[in-house]
């Protein structure tokens, strides 16, 4: 996902997000982590700042 968002792909990086959200749901049961959920609405709103910086 921030490969993708920080080259100028977001569609690229969300498609990421969704196939992860797709295998942690079958595999696992389970939903994304919230800062994998906050890296998604960054790149939804297009916040550089988050997708060149995100928390760790």
């Amino acid at each position: 996902m921030l490969r993708s968002a920080s080259t100028g792909d977001p569609g690229g990086a969300l498609g990421a997000y969704q196939k992860a959200r797709k295998s942690f749901s079958e595999a696992l049961g389970i939903e994304p982590s919230e800062r994998l959920r906050q890296l998604q609405g960054a790149i939804l709103q297009r916040d550089e700042l988050t997708i060149a910086r995100p928390a760790l």
